[in-house]
């Protein structure tokens, strides 16, 4: 296997490219990435410092249960997530 997230990027590429191709969009399909290793080098690029991670992780585990207003919200009220960022 490959180490980097490169792997898991060209995975999710091809798959977007087949659900075009065969007419399918963001209204009809929806994907959902699951994986610290892809969010620990997502993150950084948004701005959340590296001591920041496991507790932005935390609640975006969160989403499912509470929904996103309430993850926003504990996102930018308990960690200091900027609101641009948060949207």
């Amino acid at each position: 296997g490959v180490s980097s997230v490169a792997a898991e990027a060209e995975l999710l590429s091809a798959v977007v490219h087949f659900f075009r191709e065969v007419g399918l969009g963001p209204e009809d399909v929806g994907i959902k990435v699951n994986s610290r290793k892809v969010l620990a080098s997502i993150l950084p690029l948004l701005g959340v410092q590296e001591d920041e991670l496991a507790g932005v992780c935390v609640v975006l585990d969160k989403t499912d249960k509470v929904g996103e207003d309430t993850v926003r919200q504990e996102l930018s009220d308990t960690l200091a997530v900027s609101p641009s960022m948060v949207e």
